[in-house]
């Protein structure tokens, strides 16, 4: 009765052990399949050569197998633990884990040595403290120039606001005048991670010219949101700026900003922005205007120490309203920066602007349409002396051709700037 029974069991399971015996045959080369290496993909494949395992592990990082990437790092660093590529790659790897400890450390590591990729560590670091927290810096600054023809031509005014890129086109000036001025400024910001994605920023500035032609103080409150996604990144701001300028009394700025950046291979990115401003001027005998910028802009990364950026902006006059007409415009252009750095102290940068102001209203004294265009140049080297703090030294070049003589000027700028970080 037992053997019948046994034998009974024997056919029952003998179907199921081999229906196991096949799956298991299966899923062990679909595990092989997964786990299979890349080495043929990489040309002359030596395991005991750092670079080969470098080359293996971005094959395997791009088919995402990022254990298989990590075995490969590992043993790249293993064999050549100054393989600064290798270890900036492990940190990324670890960060798409959720091991931000150990991307930490590895990035940590590189910035520590100051070498060439010192800077993408940096970065890489920088993006690995998207978590809910605080951080927050600031400078303060004094700046003196020298223009040795700050209205030539009956210049339209400009106003140096640091921190805030915001630029303000007053109405002209008469006389010529050699002038030197001094600036004090301070400026700051805080930043908030709300989630992975969404952070609030908070920005302030706030700044003093003196000089013996123009006296100005300038004061800003800067708020926004930004959308951090995995390659892209959008901004929100509000700015609230004030100017109390001694020739045209107070005036206000209120802006509405919306920027998106892109991010590309190799660190490179482009930027498109809209920008509306609203300025209103105390004194009533001059215009309030309305202000809508567009402007696009790209990043190229020529090696790791040197950026080149262009950039097309447009900026229309929506809205005016006073009795300076004339000074209405829309202007256009490009401008190209190109920045070197050139150890870890010295930095070197280059400037070109060529833009176009076409004026609406007739110019009051020549009863014509006016329309300049403007050719400015600047070239500026900064040194970080100490510790966060910076000495910088510039030139600049202003060229500008107009159909109306009395508008045509030649200047040039000379200014040092000495800056402390916190």
């Amino acid at each position: 009765m037992s053997n019948n029974l046994i034998s009974k069991l024997l056919r029952v399971k003998k179907p199921i052990l081999f229906s196991l015996i096949v799956a298991l045959f299966f899923v062990s080369q679909a595990t092989y399949a997964i786990y299979e290496s890349s080495e043929k993909e990489v040309p002359n494949f030596d395991i005991e050569n750092s670079q080969s395992n470098l080359a293996l592990a971005r094959i395997e990082e791009s088919k995402g197998k990022l254990t298989e990437a990590l075995f490969a790092l590992e043993r790249a660093i293993a064999i050549d633990p100054q393989n600064d590529e290798a270890r900036l790659l492990l940190g990324k790897i670890y960060a798409q884990l959720g091991e931000k400890d150990s991307a930490e450390a590895q990035f940590k590591h590189i910035i520590d040595t100051k070498k060439e990729q010192s800077a993408a560590a940096q970065t890489a670091l920088d993006n690995l403290k998207y978590v809910r927290e605080w951080s927050h810096n600031a400078i303060i600054g004094y700046r003196i120039g020298h223009d040795d023809n700050v209205n030539s031509g009956l210049d339209n005014t400009s106003i140096f606001i640091p921190s805030a890129n915001t630029s303000l086109t007053l109405p002209d000036s008469n006389g010529e005048n050699d002038e030197t001025t001094q600036t004090v400024y301070a400026s700051g910001s805080a930043n908030y991670q709300h989630t992975d994605t969404l952070s609030y920023i908070i920005k302030g500035t706030v700044s003093k010219t003196d000089d013996n032609f123009f006296d100005q103080a300038y004061a800003a409150i800067d708020v926004g949101a930004r959308l951090n996604q995995e390659k892209s990144q959008q901004t929100f701001r509000f700015i609230q700026s004030y100017v109390d300028y001694d020739n045209f009394d107070e005036i206000n700025i209120s802006r509405l900003s919306y920027e998106y950046l892109r991010l590309l291979k190799n660190r490179n990115y482009y930027k498109i922005s809209v920008d509306l401003q609203y300025l209103n001027y105390e004194d009533q005998d001059i215009r309030d205007d309305r202000r809508l910028t567009l402007s696009g802009q790209y990043r190229y990364l020529l090696s790791p120490s040197l950026s080149l950026t262009s950039e097309l902006f447009y900026t229309q006059d929506i809205r005016s309203e006073g009795s300076f007409d004339e000074l209405d415009f829309d202007s256009y252009g490009l401008q190209t920066t190109l920045r070197k750095r050139l150890n870890n102290t010295l930095a070197l940068s280059f400037d070109l602007n060529y833009r176009i102001n076409n004026y609406d209203g007739d110019d009051q004294l020549f009863l014509r349409e006016r329309l300049d265009r403007r050719l400015h140049f600047r070239s500026k080297l900064s040194w970080q002396f100490i510790h966060k703090t910076t000495l910088s030294v510039a030139y600049q070049y202003t060229d500008n051709d107009s159909n109306i003589s009395l508008y045509d000027f030649d200047k040039n700028v000379f200014f040092i700037d000495i800056a402390k970080a916190f």
